[in-house]
């Protein structure tokens, strides 16, 4: 609630529009997505004054605090990532082969997982608020941060889906009977293992 309502704040009232970004980005919007700025609504950045050329300190202050923000957000996902790694390999010795297999996907799902964020999260809004302080005009392709942001949540569980074995094989509807059976032959008692094998003839 706290990152939430901070980020609102310094997103809404340092880009909230006046008379000054009317006048700026009338000709960006009227060229770019044929909307007036004096009718629309929209926020935007402004670092410079367009008159004076100097810097307007609660734009800078407002990009210093949304970049602190995503910063220490993402530290604490390369932290529990970290920790997790930290964990499994000390526990490696006394895992068995198939729950180190189960381990060796999980942490491939987990390092995906903290590098998809990077390229749909951090980068697209990063240049959204880094460029125009050196002057690059991003215009429609600032809609793309957006697009990336949407495609996340999409995207995340869809990692764990194809890189999870159960999970990839209940999706794509993958037979698990000798796996099955496998496991009963190596953990079962006799009676156990004839039991099996005649509820597997009976449902052929």
């Amino acid at each position: 609630m706290f990152i939430f309502i901070t980020w609102s704040m310094t997103t809404y009232w340092p880009m909230v529009p006046d008379e000054m970004r009317e006048i700026h980005y009338h000709d960006v919007l009227m060229k770019t997505f044929r909307t007036n700025s004096f009718e629309a609504s929209f926020l935007a950045m402004m670092f410079k004054d367009p008159q004076t050329n100097a810097w307007l300190p609660s734009q800078l202050l407002s990009c210093a605090y949304m970049s602190f923000l995503m910063s220490i957000c993402f530290s604490v996902i390369v932290f529990c990532g970290y920790q997790a790694l930290k964990q499994m390999r000390s526990h490696a010795s006394h895992m068995s082969a198939k729950t180190k297999e189960l381990n060796k996907q999980l942490f491939m799902t987990l390092g995906i997982q903290t590098l998809l964020p990077v390229f749909t999260m951090y980068m697209p809004v990063g240049c959204l608020m880094i460029l125009p302080m050196f002057g690059i005009e991003l215009g429609a392709a600032a809609n793309n941060a957006a697009a990336f942001l949407g495609l996340y949540p999409a995207l995340d569980p869809l990692v764990a889906i194809l890189l999870i074995k159960d999970f990839r094989n209940f999706v794509f509807c993958k037979s698990v009977t000798s796996t099955y059976a496998s496991a009963i032959s190596n953990s079962a008692p006799p009676s156990k293992i004839f039991q099996a094998s005649r509820i597997q003839n009976q449902n052929k």
